[in-house]
């Protein structure tokens, strides 16, 4: 679906009646209505049940799940959790196809930028895209995922992830510095 302002959606779904369903149901929404969907979404992600988790210097980290982890979730402090997208794609049955081998999600929490990953290997994380600029991590296991937080520093708009999925091969993910836009009250 496209918009005359050049904005677009792309949508893929299996069941053409979903898709009509979905295609018709679009709607731009401002920014408080959006900031509100989006705290709706965290906060039914952050309340699945817990499978395991990991405590670094800078946040816990966890994975949620019904039955088997679907999100890597960031608590930090007394802030609510900021969890990734439970319907992202990723390749943690599949290497090949290209996308990341885990869970990753970004967030502003207390307006310091957090990136956070669970995976099958060790990620490593680079500034801006640029090969040789890595950014430390900590790090922990939960049940065999690799977990890896990183309190991205001012300055880096861009933080690229990568996930070794053979002795020669990564597959990766990038996030860009996030709006810090909190839900109306």
């Amino acid at each position: 679906m496209a918009w005359p302002d050049g904005s677009f959606v792309v949508v893929a779904a299996h069941d053409p009646a979903v898709l009509q369903h979905i295609a018709t149901s679009v709607a731009i929404l401002d920014k408080n209505a959006a900031a509100s969907l989006a705290a709706e979404a965290q906060a039914r992600v952050a309340a699945l049940p817990e499978q395991g988790s990991a405590v670094l210097d800078d946040g816990v980290v966890d994975l949620r799940g019904s039955s088997a982890p679907t999100a890597v979730c960031l608590h930090v402090g007394a802030s609510p959790a900021a969890c990734s997208n439970p319907f992202a794609i990723n390749a943690l049955g599949d290497p090949s196809s290209g996308a990341l081998p885990g869970y990753a999600g970004s967030a502003v929490i207390s307006g310091q930028w957090y990136v956070f990953v669970a995976a099958n290997a060790e990620p490593s994380f680079s500034r801006n895209g640029v090969l040789g600029s890595a950014l430390p991590a900590e790090t922990g296991v939960i049940d065999g995922l690799h977990v890896a937080l990183v309190v991205v520093p001012a300055g880096v708009d861009h933080v690229q992830v990568l996930v070794p999925t053979t002795a020669n091969q990564s597959s990766g993910a990038g996030f860009q510095r996030p709006p810090s836009v909190a839900p109306p009250p």
